[in-house]
């Protein structure tokens, strides 16, 4: 499950953070440590991962340097626009809005609202979103539970030799 939060680091700076909580970071912390336990490289592995991420000044989300009552914490909830379903994922298009794909539906966020996104009249997305990727010239590709579309300069495309097919991960390849 995903919490949406933005810490302002008073006056200017905004960070948002995606949170990663609940059942599936229990499993996938269970399973690093059943794997630690059987193989003694895997361990050697986390055990400098772990280190590597602890002493890293990139791996803090806010500054280390300020006091804690120099941030503001905003935490935007149901009555704020935001899903009641669970979201499967979330993008940035480079004109700053946050995408969220969920359970029921599309939702824009501006850092303020959150709105359902509504496709132009006449066209649709094939199902729900589960899959989102911004590529860098700017594209949103949307994966569904039936097909593929992308959304870029006000237009929907739809490929469909997709149609009807799970989208589940989408991945820019970097060499092209």
């Amino acid at each position: 499950m995903f919490a949406i939060s933005a810490i302002v680091e008073v006056p200017i700076k905004v960070v948002q953070v995606p949170v990663l909580s609940g059942p599936l970071f229990g499993w996938l912390f269970g399973k690093v440590q059943e794997r630690a336990k059987e193989n003694p490289v895997v361990r050697r592995v986390a055990i400098f991962l772990g280190v590597l991420v602890a002493g890293c000044g990139c791996g803090f989300a806010v500054n280390p340097s300020l006091d804690i009552s120099q941030y503001a914490h905003t935490a935007w909830t149901v009555r704020d626009g935001f899903s009641l379903g669970n979201i499967y994922a979330m993008a940035q298009t480079p004109d700053g809005y946050l995408w969220l794909g969920g359970e029921f539906g599309l939702f824009r966020f501006d850092g303020v609202r959150s709105i359902p996104w509504q496709p132009p009249a006449g066209q649709h997305l094939p199902d729900k979103p589960f899959s989102l990727l911004v590529t860098r010239d700017g594209t949103l590709w949307i994966g569904t539970y039936a097909g593929l579309v992308t959304w870029s300069g006000g237009k929907l495309t739809r490929y469909p030799e997709l149609d009807g097919l799970r989208v589940t991960s989408l991945l820019e390849d970097p060499c092209t």
